[in-house]
């Protein structure tokens, strides 16, 4: 809490067994709870006693001992989208919404990756992250998205949107780029949880993605991939006007095989585009993306 100004209109005494409070006292104590960060347990109970008055003011009730009305003429709590704007980024669908994870959000979603995302005899990722065995991985991706947030510059950059849908977290929906300013060209990978497939939320949350990559950023190029036997993934980029783009031969569990690249253009989004997707705290973003 920074930047509190206090002003004193009246200040009332009550008497009690220990007879009349001094004001400026109670006026000390009412600035060190409005600004304690550790309170003590007398100063929580002040804090809970200061409560708003209908006319804007404040009001110290009977647990200090007086009744205290103060003016704060500037008051501005610090937030964590004043420093790091992409915690205030949000994408929402009717059915879904996509957050940038802070800390609590990265170990609910270590939690989730541990519980686990595909068969163990089947692997679905380019980088076998998911063959570590907990509590490893877990730790493994925390630092994955701590390692994101630093390495994080405009011309490099991953953005790993959590994914939340009736105020559980239930996957990743991601989107990275380089020279995003000047290429405009944008790839996109996703998860879920086990628990959380086969019920339309890897379509849904794709779609918020690609709307945030062209609607929010002005992409005009959408890149996604995957292996040629991963059919849900392969169906959900079909479905939104993904066309195939190539293939490539990557190495899969220490065996080559077969990657399909696949490309959406803005013109095949535009003809599909969704009208009832929002997006809420983009513009404090925009230079972070190159997308000014």
């Amino acid at each position: 809490m920074v930047g509190i100004h206090v002003e004193v209109d009246w200040v009332v005494g009550r008497t009690s067994g220990r007879g009349l409070d001094d004001g400026r006292s109670v006026l000390g104590r009412a600035e060190r709870f409005l600004e304690a960060e550790d309170d003590s347990g007398e100063d929580r109970a002040a804090r809970r006693a200061f409560t708003p008055t209908s006319d804007g003011r404040h009001r110290l009730n009977e647990k200090l001992g007086v009744v205290h009305r103060v003016n704060r003429t500037h008051w501005v709590m610090p937030s964590k989208e004043t420093h790091w704007p992409l915690f205030g980024l949000r994408v929402r669908t009717p059915r879904l919404e996509l957050r940038y994870p802070d800390d609590d959000d990265g170990v609910a979603l270590a939690e989730l990756a541990a519980r686990g995302i595909h068969d163990p005899d089947w692997m679905p990722f380019a980088i076998t992250w998911t063959d570590v065995e907990s509590p490893q991985l877990e730790r493994n991706s925390l630092q994955h998205y701590w390692l994101l947030r630093a390495q994080w510059t405009a011309d490099n950059w991953h953005l790993p949107m959590a994914v939340v849908v009736d105020g559980a977290i239930v996957g990743t929906q991601a989107v990275a780029a380089e020279n995003f300013a000047q290429t405009r060209v944008a790839h996109t990978g996703s998860w879920l949880g086990r628990a959380h497939q086969g019920q339309g939320i890897g379509k849904e949350m794709r779609a918020a993605i690609v709307h945030l990559v062209f609607a929010g950023l002005g992409a005009d190029i959408a890149d996604s991939g995957a292996w040629h036997d991963n059919g849900p993934s392969l169906g959900v980029s079909r479905s939104l006007g993904y066309e195939e783009n190539g293939e490539d031969i990557v190495m899969r569990r220490d065996v080559a095989d077969r990657q399909i690249r696949l490309r959406l253009t803005r013109e095949r989004w535009e003809r599909q585009r969704r009208t009832d997707i929002e997006i809420e705290g983009l513009d404090p973003c925009r230079a972070m993306f190159g997308a000014v």
